[in-house]
């Protein structure tokens, strides 16, 4: 379920224009010019055992998914941009099986990272959550 949800996701991100998307890590020679964004899937959590658990076996039960999404961009203003747009397209996404999306904002983080990685150097880090149903 969690490899379904995240691969449907990962889809709805890109039809952002103008970002290159990436799982897990951006290839070190695939850089293009372009903002980016990288999709930082997790693993899962149990939810509360009154409220997640059924009534026929912890492995039927609902589990919180944790995912967060890492930008990196040439400005602030183009950043901020990828933000709200990131944000209009995950934040109360849903797919079978699922509850909607909810920004989490444990780590979110916003910077202007040192020379390292230029010319993509303001970067922001966006953490979200949700509830799926393994039966599904």
């Amino acid at each position: 379920m969690i490899e379904e949800f995240d691969a449907a996701l990962v889809k709805e991100l890109r039809t952002l224009n103008d970002v290159d998307v990436f799982v897990s890590r951006r290839p070190d020679d695939s850089y293009s010019g372009k903002s980016y964004l990288v999709f930082l899937g997790n693993s899962a959590l149990p939810g509360a055992p009154k409220r997640h658990r059924p009534i026929n076996s912890v492995r039927d039960a609902s589990v919180y998914h944790p995912f967060g999404v890492f930008i990196a961009t040439t400005s602030a203003q183009a950043r901020n941009a990828i933000v709200s747009a990131v944000r209009r397209r995950v934040i109360g996404f849903q797919f079978n099986g699922s509850g909607e999306v909810e920004e989490t904002g444990e780590q979110n983080a916003y910077g202007e990272t040192d020379s390292v990685i230029k010319p993509a150097r303001y970067t922001a880090y966006l953490t979200f959550q949700v509830l799926l149903d393994r039966i599904i």
